[in-house]
């Protein structure tokens, strides 16, 4: 990704302040990108941004109307979690060596027509949660200057759980090619599986992982060569969930 006119601008925009910030920054990447990349709404990076976009706001929406108890530490989570992808944006511009192995995986293959939308999907879901969404819930409590799952942070962030369960299935009808269609019989339960199963799970698991690194820096043990090993990981996985459907 090389910006050539003002409007690629939008990959390489600072960082968002808010959750409304956020939803517009999504918003604005997923008009660039129908716009003027080549394979507009297939393109790998869209079809991750679309799904993103659409729990983003609901997350937004759950804030305002009180669905969470600690709004404000939802608040400065999601936008925690939005700047971690977007950087990973940011670094495929202007440092390509610096993204993440995990995002890098996805960044690299976006134009790869032999990869379905919902693959896409899924592998910058991979990425967020199994590499970001730690680090993100660390950065929050030091923000915040809370401990890690004092009050009703765990309630509020298996809320979201429940956001990704109501909104993957209309989502995953969304992606599903008329090729996916015609092998669905096939692929169906791999694609239920990692569409839905994979994202509660993962998240359940970013949690434990984040309490377990919260642990170690209580004790001074460094966290940089954990969070790269998790990293590495990821991008495996990532490489798998990308691989080609049966044609």
């Amino acid at each position: 990704m090389t910006p050539t006119t003002v409007d690629e601008l939008v990959y390489t925009r600072p960082a968002v302040a808010t959750v409304q910030e956020a939803v517009d920054r999504l918003d604005a990447i997923s008009t660039y990108i129908d716009n003027r990349e080549p394979r507009r709404t297939s393109d790998g990076v869209a079809c991750f941004n679309l799904l993103y976009g659409v729990i983003t706001k609901r997350v937004l929406n759950g804030i305002a109307d009180g669905y969470f108890q600690d709004g404000n530490y939802l608040a400065v989570l999601d936008v925690a979690f939005a700047n971690r992808y977007l950087t990973a944006i940011r670094n495929g511009v202007q440092d390509p060596a610096a993204m993440s192995r995990s995002w890098k995986v996805l960044v690299d293959k976006r134009s790869d027509d032999r990869v379905e939308s919902i693959q896409f999907a899924i592998a910058g879901v991979n990425a967020h949660i199994n590499l970001d969404l730690a680090v993100s819930l660390l950065e929050t409590c030091e923000q915040l200057n809370v401990g890690f799952g004092e009050g009703t942070q765990h309630a509020d962030f298996l809320k979201i759980n429940q956001i990704f369960a109501e909104e993957m299935r209309t989502l995953r009808e969304h992606y599903e090619s008329d090729r996916v269609r015609e092998v669905d019989s096939a692929v169906s339960p791999v694609l239920d599986m990692i569409g839905n199963w994979s994202v509660e799970k993962a998240r359940d698991a970013a949690w434990e992982v984040a309490e377990q690194l919260w642990h170690l820096r209580r004790f001074g043990i460094g966290i940089q060569s954990i969070v790269g090993r998790i990293d590495k990981l990821t991008a495996l996985a990532g490489n798998l969930l990308l691989t080609p459907l049966p044609r």
